[in-house]
């Protein structure tokens, strides 16, 4: 089913229009006004001078959403974007997007900062070790992590692992990307799925981390 997300339909015209080389599509994007930030260089292309960087890149490379949308405290919606060019080298960008409602007001890019990605790479364990009902090693990820339930129960360490350990038989999906929303913090959305249920929750994640491990992570109910 097509996204209904304003910022998700925003990226999926910007792409579309980019891969089938459209200058007008992708001036229809940015109309006048809509800035577009290069986070990497500082530079900011307003309008038709954002039309004109995509233009640049007609017929080289061809781009795709590949997350779900993630929406930050700051307001802004975040993607990972794939770049490709013919000869099968890629680049994951991150994207981020702010609204007015349905009209788009501004769009960046920017590299994954490493520590996004480690902070995925240790995300993706522990919910591999939940998803393979492996206790042992459930019990060596949250091993000094501080975990905040969607009810607001905290549970730490061995009392963690038990908590999860409940649910076994779930499946726990990361559905978007993992993006720094400031202060060491790191957001993303998953979701749970019941064995032998078509039937799935989702959830936002904050976690943190320090000397390269998550010490705390908190779940809510995803209301929207």
């Amino acid at each position: 089913m097509p996204s209904s997300d304003p910022a998700t339909l925003v990226v999926d015209r910007l792409f579309e229009a980019f891969n089938a080389q459209d200058s007008d599509g992708v001036a229809g994007v940015f109309g006048d006004d809509v800035l577009y930030v290069l986070h990497n260089t500082g530079e900011e292309l307003v309008g038709a001078e954002a039309v004109t960087f995509f233009e640049g890149y007609f017929g080289r490379e061809t781009g795709e959403r590949i997350t779900d949308p993630f929406h930050a405290p700051d307001g802004r919606t975040y993607f990972h974007g794939r770049f490709a060019d013919s000869y099968g080298s890629s680049a994951i960008l991150v994207f981020d997007v702010e609204m007015d409602g349905d009209r788009l007001v501004s769009m960046g890019d920017r590299q994954r900062e490493s520590e996004e990605y480690f902070a995925a790479g240790a995300i993706d364990r522990l919910y591999e070790a939940f998803n393979d009902q492996d206790i042992d090693q459930l019990t060596e990820e949250l091993e000094g992590m501080t975990y905040r339930s969607p009810s607001g129960v905290e549970f730490t360490g061995v009392d963690a692992a038990e908590h999860w350990a409940d649910s076994f038989g779930s499946v726990v999906t990361r559905t978007t990307g993992v993006f720094a929303i400031g202060n060491g913090a790191y957001g993303f959305v998953t979701e749970h799925r019941a064995p032998d249920s078509d039937r799935s929750t989702a959830y936002t994640v904050e976690v943190e981390r320090s000397d390269g491990r998550i010490t705390s992570m908190t779940e809510r109910r995803l209301t929207s």
